[in-house]
C-alpha cells in the first residue's frame, strides 16, 4: 500500500510486518488506510498519539493543496488548552517543513 512513500519522505522509514512508520522529528506516522476521500494516518509523538486524514485537494488547474485534519483532546482546564494549542501550532510547523523539503516528483 505505500511502497513509493519512502521515496520521497524526508525523514527515516522503518518497516514493521505489515506496517511502515515514517519518522520525523520526533514524530511517527502509519499510513491505516488509502481511499478516495484522502488518506487516514495514525501519528505519535512524546506519549501522544492521535489520527489524521491527509486529504489531497485541487488548488488550481496545475496545482494540489495538502490538508491535514486531526482532533487534538485538551479538556477544560485553561492551562492544558494553552499546552493544546502549542502542541497543535508545533505539528503544523513540523508538517510545513516536511512539505517545504519534499522535491517535487514529476513523472
Amino acid at each position: 500500500m505505500d511502497s513509493n512513500w519512502h521515496t520521497w519522505w524526508p525523514g527515516s522509514v522503518s518497516k514493521g510486518d505489515s506496517v511502515s512508520s515514517y519518522v520525523y522529528d520526533k514524530y511517527s506516522f502509519q499510513i491505516e488506510k488509502i481511499s478516495y476521500y484522502g488518506i487516514q494516518l495514525k501519528w505519535k509523538e512524546n506519549g501522544h498519539s492521535g489520527t489524521g486524514i491527509l486529504k489531497v485537494l485541487p488548488y488550481n488547474t496545475d496545482s494540489t493543496a495538502l490538508e491535514l485534519a486531526t482532533e487534538l483532546s485538551t479538556g477544560n482546564n485553561p492551562f492544558s488548552r494553552i499546552y493544546g494549542y502549542y502542541r497543535a501550532k508545533k505539528i503544523k510547523q513540523m508538517l510545513d517543513t516536511i512539505i517545504n523539503i519534499t522535491p517535487v516528483i514529476r513523472r
